[in-house]
């Protein structure tokens, strides 16, 4: 049964890709109802940031943001898109 969320949040989502587990950071919007004036829009989610657990420099593990040094090929559509049908399960 699909969830109706009808308000923004912000929330973390796990994801192992290609071996490595990744914490997306990500904030929800619900979209927009369509209105005879307007088309309104699905709801969406956008991927604030992508952290992993390393050790620092004492060893003690650290989340650490890899978004900018992460490969471009790197498919954040695909990974909203896991986020979204998670949420509406």
């Amino acid at each position: 049964m699909n969830k109706i969320r009808t308000v923004s949040f912000k929330d973390t989502f796990e994801i192992d890709i290609d071996g490595s587990d990744f914490n997306l950071h990500y904030t929800y919007d619900p979209g927009e109802r369509e209105t005879r004036m307007e088309p309104g829009c699905d709801p969406y989610v956008t991927i604030d940031k992508v952290m992993i657990s390393a050790p620092d420099i004492n060893g003690n593990m650290v989340l650490v943001d890899v978004a900018s040094f992460i490969d471009v090929s790197m498919d954040y559509d695909w990974m909203c898109e896991q986020i979204l049908e998670t949420l509406n399960e």
